[in-house]
């Protein structure tokens, strides 16, 4: 198939490409039932009915990067969990790695999307920020992670431990630099990229090395001033009724010290499903703990805004990736 994707296709005629055989599930995750099959009835260009805030003009973009490499021969989807892991858990299977290459070796930022720990919406977040890293000269893996209430806590950090450590065992294949790496992530995704730097859940409990800066676009680090959403985010991953030790452990804010590595963190003070003091209160934080820190605050634009084009925040990704260079 030689025809790009429009915002005028259906989301079914999509995920049936010949690019994405194999993986389609992955691309845009559909729910089960009659809900998906309706779904994949919808053109597109409709999928702001989900969430006003998503750009159909960034998510086409971050389809069609994903087409030209496949057709130019690019080996971008892999399984990072071994067979015999995924027979021992069979919902390892529901986990995958997209790898977006560039010619120039150098460090690689792996993206972790949103989605309330109830589905991953890569098309939305991490597919078109994929696309301007590459076009930005940087080498990107997108994670795709477990959720769900079957997968409940620490089960999506395992993947993203897991996804760290196949790229760092494969960096030469992989054309990548094992040092200095970033880890991007937003909403749900940015609290899993956020617990990366934790004293209890963090790069030294993971034996991973300490990433080159953590790149945070309206992510979730507390459990307070929760609208439904949020609330639900937290219910997935613990359960309807945690203690609050189960809270607390999951708490970005309340599990950080000065070995927090720098970070970059973009959110808008408009989002009304996860609150701008999220990111305030770990911006202040770090700054008390003297852990280089930049937060873009931003009046308008809402929540789940990706690449942000079209909004005040627009240029942050670029911005973002000049001060993780600015670190090493």
């Amino acid at each position: 198939m030689n025809v790009s994707i429009s915002k005028f296709d259906k989301i079914g005629k999509i995920l049936s490409r010949d690019e994405f055989e194999g993986f389609s599930r992955f691309i845009i995750p559909a729910p089960p039932g009659i809900l998906g099959l309706l779904m994949r009835q919808v053109k597109l260009a409709a999928i702001r009915r989900f969430a006003k805030t998503w750009n159909v003009d960034d998510i086409v973009d971050g389809l069609n990067h994903v087409v030209s490499l496949v057709k130019a021969g690019e080996s971008v989807h892999y399984d990072f969990w071994r067979k015999e892991d995924q027979d021992n858990d069979p919902h390892k299977r529901d986990t995958a790695l997209f790898h977006f290459s560039v010619a120039q070796k150098t460090p690689f930022i792996l993206v972790c999307a949103g989605g309330a720990y109830q589905t991953v919406a890569s098309y939305v977040e991490a597919f078109p920020v994929a696309a301007e890293l590459n076009r930005l000269g940087y080498p990107t893996f997108v994670l795709h992670y477990r959720t769900g209430k079957q997968n409940p806590w620490p089960a999506p950090l395992e993947d993203l431990q897991q996804a760290l450590h196949f790229i760092l065992n494969q960096a030469d294949d992989l054309n990548v630099e094992r040092e200095g790496f970033a880890v991007a992530g937003f909403s749900a995704g940015g609290h899993l990229v956020a617990s990366l730097g934790t004293t209890n859940y963090g790069y030294k409990h993971l034996d991973l090395p300490k990433p080159g800066a953590l790149l945070l676009g309206y992510p979730v680090t507390i459990w307070e001033n929760m609208s439904r959403i949020h609330k639900q985010c937290r219910n997935t991953i613990l359960g309807k009724q945690p203690t609050q030790s189960e809270v607390d452990g999951i708490t970005i804010l309340k599990n950080v010290n000065g070995n927090y590595p720098p970070t970059y963190i973009m959110h808008c003070k408009d989002d009304n499903i996860v609150n701008f003091e999220n990111a305030e209160r770990l911006a202040t934080l770090l700054k008390e703990l003297g852990v280089p820190n930049i937060l873009k605050s931003v009046t308008a634009g809402g929540h789940g805004i990706g690449l942000a084009n079209g909004t005040p925040a627009e240029g942050w990704v670029k911005d973002a990736v000049q001060f993780w260079q600015s670190q090493r």
